[in-house]
């Protein structure tokens, strides 16, 4: 990070190059939608990349990032609201991951669909409560640090925690679980 600040090319392809899936999988367990969220980390890079000059201290870099990312998608929600659009691809799915060895079809049945189950409930929950799961329970945020990025109170993002917490078990319960 540091040697990207600097303006090192090299420094600056590598640290794109390693943040690019995990930013991705940040903001696809908010948007659950492919499209959107490619489009958001690809905003998102490039802002990086226009103000990496701007970070005052490299091990912040990864917060700074998810800050800028989660704007942009609330940013793409308010327009969304406002100009009351339908997304070309509702369908969705998980990131596909490679298989476990050992795993029987059974095995990988059932997984996936308990993935299914749990991505479909995902989807029910308003963006807020999908982006409080994620940086908490995806991302291991501490709630200091979400309610920066969510420019709340940590009192709020808790709420917003437990909230969301609720609503998730309500639509799992409904569905049996």
């Amino acid at each position: 990070v540091e040697q990207a600040r600097f303006g090192n090319r090299q420094s600056l392809d590598t640290l794109a190059q390693q943040v690019r899936g995990p930013l991705y999988a940040y903001v696809y367990r908010i948007t659950l939608q492919e499209d959107i969220s490619q489009d958001i980390v690809q905003e998102s890079m490039l802002e990086m990349f226009n103000n990496l000059d701007n970070l005052d201290m490299a091990d912040r870099f990864w917060p700074w990032l998810c800050k800028i990312a989660f704007n942009k998608t609330r940013r793409h929600y308010k327009n969304q609201l406002r100009h009351r659009t339908v997304p070309i691809s509702d369908a969705g799915d998980w990131p596909q991951g490679e298989p476990k060895d050992g795993q029987t079809g059974l095995t990988s049945l059932v997984r996936e669909e308990l993935k299914q189950l749990i991505f479909d409930a995902m989807r029910e929950l308003k963006p807020k409560h999908r982006a409080v799961l994620a940086m908490r329970c995806y991302e291991e945020m501490q709630y200091s640090q979400i309610a920066q990025l969510m420019d709340s109170s940590e009192l709020s993002t808790r709420v917003l925690f437990y909230r969301a917490k609720e609503a998730l078990h309500k639509h799992l319960s409904r569905k049996g679980l």
